[in-house]
């Protein structure tokens, strides 16, 4: 499976965020909350907690999970403006949340006794560290007190402050459950490589990542037409193509990446009717198009994906000739039929 450190690390942050009480009409003001509603429980990393209410305002909360790090996880705590929040809340975000927020606290899951190079630069952040309990061979620790502080006007220094005064009582209030570790990366992992769209064919046609679960198996090409015509093995895809729809329950498509764009639509189309393609070619959304950024390293790249959307296997770089894509399609499915029989 491809591993990309930086891009890896980026999606899981942000495909495991979650909003904690968004900006209210009265800046600043806390919202009135029972501890009940304040109180959540986070199964992947076995913990509970309680915000303090000084936190139900111009804060957002991430759960993240780390890999290749000696961190196995966390939950960071974060104060904005309305304006600053409203940005990064955005579904459509992508930029670095690090310049329109700061950080209040945050607690840090790390492997008892194997607390590394990650943990101590992290540590060295916050003026106050606290190991809060042990938990499944897990030591959980609370930082607060970021040194970096909140550069800003006085009215945002001290709201910032009352927050970071509030932190005691996120200490206070951990609990601990029981969880598996290795399940939680295998959902994280999962998540990760799960591929989803809503768009529409260069056709016209409406598909959606829906179109994954009808087939034990699809065979994913992503090519773009700016590298056309010195890459170019749309004839090998075609005759691919004819060989999976000899096979039950396979299927195959092409995305092509930079698109939508009419010039590029245009091409495609044209390059595809020209070598008598009867494949689907996607053009991306944004989901897709933010995936492929954060996961391919080389175009054109032809990835499996299960019925789950989750992609398996190895990515496949580069052009091929039909008879490699065959071959390496036929050692997908044996594998798959491995599996399925264990």
């Amino acid at each position: 499976m491809k591993k990309t450190s930086v891009f890896f690390l980026l999606v899981l942050v942000l495909a495991f965020s979650m909003l904690t009480g968004c900006s209210s009409s009265s800046k600043n003001k806390p919202i009135s909350l029972s501890e009940e509603e304040r109180t959540t429980t986070v199964d992947e990393l076995g913990l509970i907690y309680t915000l303090p209410e000084e936190w139900t305002v111009n804060t957002i909360k991430y759960t993240s999970l780390l890999p290749d790090s000696d961190i196995f996880g966390e939950v960071k705590f974060v104060y904005g403006s309305e304006e600053n929040l409203e940005i990064v809340s955005d579904p459509n975000f992508t930029g670095n949340t690090e310049y329109f927020t700061t950080p209040i606290a945050r607690i840090v899951l790390v492997k008892t006794g194997e607390e590394g190079a990650d943990f101590e630069a992290l540590k060295s952040e916050y003026n106050e560290v606290n190991a809060v309990g042990e938990n499944c061979g897990y030591t959980y620790y609370v930082m607060y007190d970021y040194k970096g502080g909140l550069g800003k006007g006085d009215d945002d220094i001290a709201e910032y402050e009352k927050r970071v005064s509030a932190s005691p009582k996120l200490v206070e209030s951990i609990k601990f459950k029981e969880f598996n570790p290795e399940d939680t990366t295998k959902q994280a992992t999962d998540k990760q490589n799960m591929i989803t769209f809503v768009s529409k064919t260069l056709e016209g046609a409406e598909i959606g990542s829906t179109i994954f679960d009808e087939y034990d198996l699809t065979m994913v090409n992503f090519w773009g037409t700016y590298i056309y015509p010195d890459i170019d093995d749309t004839q090998a895809l075609v005759e691919l193509d004819k060989y999976i729809k000899t096979l039950d329950n396979v299927n195959f498509l092409q995305v092509i990446i930079d698109t939508p764009a009419t010039e590029a639509e245009d091409l495609a189309l044209r390059i595809k009717t020209e070598n008598g393609g009867e494949y689907t070619s996607v053009i991306p959304d944004k989901r897709l198009a933010n995936w492929i950024v954060n996961n391919l390293e080389v175009i054109p790249t032809t990835v499996f994906v299960n019925n789950d959307a989750v992609v398996v296997g190895d990515y496949i770089q580069g052009t091929k000739t039909a008879d490699e894509y065959i071959s390496l399609l036929n050692a997908q499915l044996e594998k798959l039929k491995t599996e399925v029989n264990e």
